[in-house]
Formats: C-alpha cells, structure tokens, sequence
C-alpha cells in the first residue's frame, strides 16, 4: 500500500482539488480536451499505468479514450466495446461506485488480453449523472494490491465531477453537429436550387456525396414511369460501356433491392453484398457493401441513388436522407423546370427564409422571422405557428402574421380532436391542403367576415414526433397545390431543427452557467451579472445590496459525516435561498460552503428584512448560517472589489460572532 497522490484527511485539500478541478473545467468544451483533463486530473487521485474512458451509446459501453498504452494497443482498447446486458464489470454498475481487484489472475474476463501479465491490480469507476450512467474509467497497475478503499472514495468523488463535463461535454457535441448538419442543409440547398438544369443538378449530387463519404463510388437511376423501368442517368466508378448495357436492358422497379426501397420509401443498406440475395448481381459490377436511397418528391418516386458504401454513423445516415430528400426535391424540379418556374421561385425563397432564421436560438425569434417572411413573400392572408402541449392535448398559439393578434400569444388555445384544420393536422400527424373552405366541414370560421377561402397546414416534427402546426391561409381559391406543400414541408422540417436545437443550445448554456450541485449560477457567471448591475448602478444611482453567505461549522460537518451528507446540507441552504429570495435576485454558490445573492433596487432595511427571513429558515432546518450584508445608494458608492470585500467582511465579522447577520455601513460593520 501506498499513500494517495493527494494530501490526505484535510478539507482544505479536499476542497481545493476539487476547487482547481472545477476551474480546469469550467473552459473545456470539447469532447477531447474533456477526456484529456480527466487523464491529466486522475494522475492527482490516484496513480495507474494505464487507464481507458468508456462512454456509453444505447446499450453499450464503447472505448473512447485511453492513455498509457503504446500505438498498436491503443487500436486493440479503442475496438472495445461491452454490451450493456451482458458486461463482464457487472458489479461495478451494481456496487453504483468503484470496484476494486487486487489481483487480476483471478478475475477471469482479462485472462487472455495480452496485457494480463503487466496488470495486477485494476480498478473500475463509473461515472453516474441522476443516476443514469454515462461512462465507465478504468484504471491498473503492475503492482498488487495496490489500490485502497481511500483510492476508491476519492475516485467516487473524481467521477462525480467527471461524469457532469462528460455530460456537458457530449450536449456540446451535439449542439455542434446540428448546428454542422443545418449549415450543410442550408449550403446543399443553395446548391442545389442554382442548378439550371438536370446535368448540373446530378453533379452537385456527386460532389456532395463524395465530400460527405469521402469518394466513394455511386450511380443514380431515375424512373421512367411509362417503361416502370430505371435507367442510370449519372454515375461515379462505373465505365461507359457498363452504363450502356444496363441502359439497355433497364432494371425494374421490382428488382432486388431497388423493389424493396420502391415499397418502404425508405434507405436500404447491405454490408456484404456477396451474401445477400436481394442483390441482382447480374449487371457485372458488384461492390462489397452498398446503399440504396430513394429519390422521392412529393409523394412520387422519382429514383434511386446508390453508394458503394453505408454510412459509418446515425449522424451520417440521417444527412444522407435529408441530402437525398433535397436531392430528390431539386431533381423534379429539374425535370420540370419548363413548367414549374414559380416553384423554383418558391423555393429559393424559402432557402433565404431557412438561411435568415439558421443562426437564430431564440425560438420566438424564429417563429416571428418565418411568419412575417411568409407574409411578405408568399402574400398569405393569415399565417400561424401552433405549438402542441401534449399534458393538456391542446394547441397553443405562439406566432402569427395579418391577425394583429400579438396580445393572444400563448392564450389562444385549441383543444386537439376539436373542429378546425390545424386541430385536424395535430390530430392526424398528416399535412392537409383545403382549396376551398367553405365546403369543408372540418374548417372553423372564426369570424363570419373571414376573408379566408384556402388553406395549408403542416405538421412541425421533432425526430418523427409531431410538435406543432404551420398553418398558412389565402384569400384565393385553389390557392395551394402539392408544390407549395413540398416546399413548406422544408421549412416546417426547418422549424423542426430550429425549435430542437434552441432546447439543446438552452441545455448547454444552462450547464455553463450552473453549479452542477446545488443547481445556483456558478461563480463565474455571477461576476458577468455583478458586473452588469453594477453598471445599471453606476448609471442610475439607484440602490444594491449584496449578500456574502457562509454555512457555520460545514468543515466539521463535513470531517463528522462526509461529502455526501456535506453535500445534501449545501443543497437544502441552495433551496432555502431559491425559495425565499424575489426573482429579481441574483443567487449564486460562489465557492465550496459558501454563497452570494445580489439584490438590485435593494435598500439596507429591506435587504436586513430579507437577511433575517433567510436566517431564519436555515436555523428551522438545524442550519446556522452567518450572513454579512453591504448596502449601497448615492451616499454610498463602492467599487466591485470593494463591495466584495465589504460583504466578505461582515460575514466573517458574523461568523466570528457564531453566527447571525451583520451589515457593514460607510466601512464600519454593525451586528444586525
């Protein structure tokens, strides 16, 4: 045995490690430089010669990361991967914490890894988040019996921190790749729509395809609907010659796997092609894997593509199939370009409409932006977003153009299964075009002077599950057709996009800007809003007072029963803040037991009232808190560091007291 890396049985040492691993995180965003600072930090908890981070996808733990390791086992550590159901380090996830063996001979799943003669003594950590797990870290030594049940508890702790960053880290992630996979969108639209005709349009496609997998080799069909025949119209790695003698024999609709993509409307993919027999494997010309994604527009099944390949990732195939559907969508508008101007008019509005709203998080903003675009473009009597609360099956208005009706947003409401289009589209998860109003039962008049004759309403989805109405009304008879509906679709998928992604950009911000344990902004954060006060302050001459907190005797508490009851007492003092402070106030936990509250437009006998009230709570709760308090108006103006260290003062001034509440006035501290 051996004494931990981290001076040992001290608070302060405690609180300071964890107080530094806090601030090295803090910066970190990235899913690397996250897995890296866990490496670096995990050297101070406890020692290994190797050690390797699984994160967990689903139903199973994946090696994302390793250190120690030389090049070729590296590769052999990050092929690892564990399935959930029947994973050897069972008892690690049963136990909820660390497991410990001392002597890898006898534990039976490592005997055959090469490795097993340099490790003897290993360790595994899970990483928990709310219980759920997230990722599991394992650590070894050649040593024996070398990690302790103290290497365990500290490692318990290490995790806690780990598994939020990881967490926060991975929400990053995915905000980046939507984020990456809109602007794709938005670009390959663009691309697309200033094709001019069927030729450029089908290079695009290819260059598209061959940035997102990397050059692989494709061919596109296009259905001849008189001959229900494919015939190749573009293709990448096949020759002329080959080109020809498919042409000219055709394939069918029905054949292989072109039959099975024509029925599902949906991607199809073969790793080995050599062994499944839907393949025709009688044009020649057989790759070892494939994917075949139908073009469809508008309902009709216009062709397929087809990749020497199949995607390597969820994120890959789903930008495949929007990439297809835009494909698809730009194709019939190629083959009908003659006929179809308007549409392609229509559409490059829409692109602008999509482009101007990509880089917007605020979703109200979005929505505004879209139905005023829509308004102003498409010269729409009436357009509306209905957002669906699924608890009161009911749905709410929250934006529109030509009612004048901003006063209603979030109090018009209808009740899904009522009359109505918009009730009916909620309803039925289907989109629905009414050409004229007046003969259908299911339209609900809302004034008998509604000028309104037609009507257009789409479903707005998030990953297939319906989450509002776009609605759009004309005063024109037959004013929408199957075109328009194809284009609105883009943008209510948009809206789609847009609505998930202001929730992750939200999640994301909120763990920025939030203690991970008592929920409260984090130090960091409180500054940016001091300083914002301050300013308002400084400009008005109004009143501001601040609150320094400390819990007394945490430190004993603490050593007597351990960071997790330490833990419950910072997060019930958390609550009593939240709960009996004004919405106005700032609330922050500004660093281990204690906490900072700013009150704007705050006097001294109000901010005392508020002191007291506070104190009070947390002495009903066996808490005792000490509470300095610093007021300041145009009598009294102080500088940032100056009112910090005022309130600092006075609450050690009431902690050396044993406690209470003390107010410091014009520098002199008085016991309140």
């Amino acid at each position: 045995m051996r004494e931990n890396n981290i001076e040992t049985n001290t608070l302060s040492s405690k609180c300071n490690f964890c107080h530094e691993l806090a601030s090295a995180f803090a910066p970190i965003s990235s899913l690397t430089d996250t897995y890296n600072l866990i490496f670096d930090f995990l050297k101070k908890v406890v020692a290994y010669d190797s050690s390797t981070i699984f994160i967990k996808f689903t139903d199973k733990l994946q090696a994302v990361a390793c250190r120690g390791f030389d090049p070729e086992e590296e590769k052999a550590v990050l092929s690892l991967s564990f399935g959930l159901d029947n994973l050897p380090l069972l008892d690690t996830l049963r136990k909820g914490g660390p497991v410990v063996v001392n002597d890898i001979t006898r534990f039976d799943y490592l005997q055959d890894k090469e490795r097993v003669g340099k490790i003897r003594s290993w360790m595994g950590i899970p990483f928990f988040v709310n219980n759920d797990l997230v990722a599991l870290l394992t650590v070894d030594k050649s040593e024996p019996d070398f990690y302790s049940e103290e290497d365990a508890i500290w490692a318990k702790s290490f995790a806690a921190f780990s598994a939020i960053n990881i967490q926060r880290a991975h929400h990053y992630q995915e905000l980046q790749n939507k984020l990456l996979e809109q602007e794709s969108i938005t670009r390959i639209s663009s691309l697309l729509i200033k094709a001019k005709s069927l030729q450029e349009t089908l290079q695009v496609i290819f260059e598209e395809i061959s940035e997102m997998l990397q050059g692989c080799s494709g061919t596109i069909f296009l259905l001849d609907e008189r001959s229900e025949n494919m015939k190749i119209v573009a293709s990448m790695g096949i020759s002329e010659k080959e080109i020809k003698k498919i042409n000219e024999k055709g394939v069918s609709i029905t054949s292989g796997t072109f039959g099975i993509v024509y029925e599902t409307r949906d991607i199809l993919e073969v790793a080995n092609v050599g062994e499944d027999p839907r393949v025709d494997k009688s044009f020649g010309v057989v790759p070892q894997s494939l994917t075949n994604l139908p073009l469809i527009a508008d309902d009709q099944f216009l062709g397929v593509i087809t990749l020497d390949t199949i995607p390597k990732s969820d994120d890959q195939r789903k930008l495949l199939k929007t990439f297809a559907n835009l494909a698809s969508i730009s194709i019939k508008q190629s083959l009908l370009l003659d006929k179809d101007k308007k549409l392609m008019s229509d559409l490059n509005t829409m692109v602008e409409i999509i482009k101007n709203t990509t880089s917007l998080y605020d979703t109200e903003k979005v929505l505004e932006r879209v139905t005023r675009e829509i308004q102003e473009n498409y010269h729409a009597l009436y357009t509306s977003i209905f957002l669906i609360d699924q608890e009161n099956k009911e749905l709410i208005y929250k934006w529109g153009s030509g009612f004048g009706w901003e006063n209603l947003k979030d109090s018009l409401k209808i009740k899904l299964g009522t009359k109505g289009i918009t009730a009916w589209v909620a309803e039925n998860n289907q989109p629905l075009i009414v050409n004229d109003v007046r003969k259908d039962l299911r339209y609900l008049e809302i004034s008998e002077t509604s000028k309104v004759r037609s009507e257009m309403a789409i479903p707005i989805k998030i990953k297939g599950e319906m989450v509002g109405v776009l609605d759009v009304e004309s005063e024109d008879l037959n004013a929408f057709n199957s075109d328009h509906l194809l284009v609105f679709q883009l943008l209510s998928d948009h809206l789609g996009v847009v609505i998930e992604n202001s929730k992750l950009y939200e999640e994301v911000k909120q763990i920025a800007i939030r203690d991970g344990l008592t929920n409260l902004y984090n130090h960091r954060f409180f500054y940016e809003l001091l300083e914002e006060e301050l300013k308002r302050f400084y400009r008005y001459n109004g009143h501001l007072s601040l609150f320094m907190i400390d819990i007394n005797d945490f430190k004993k508490y603490n050593d007597t029963y351990g960071h997790l009851e330490g833990d419950k007492i910072l997060k019930k003092v958390a609550e009593i803040l939240f709960t009996n402070c004004r919405s106005i106030d700032v609330i922050s936990r500004y660093g281990g037991d204690e906490f900072a509250i700013l009150l704007p437009h705050t006097r001294t006998n109000d901010a005392l009232m508020i002191a007291n009230r506070l104190w009070s709570k947390a002495m009903e709760e066996k808490i005792s808190l000490s509470v300095g308090i610093v007021s300041m108006s145009k009598e009294l103006v102080l500088q940032k560091e100056e009112l910090l260290q005022s309130a600092d003062n006075a609450m050690y001034q009431a902690k050396g007291a044993g406690g209470g509440v003390q107010i410091q006035q014009n520098h002199q501290v008085t016991e309140a």
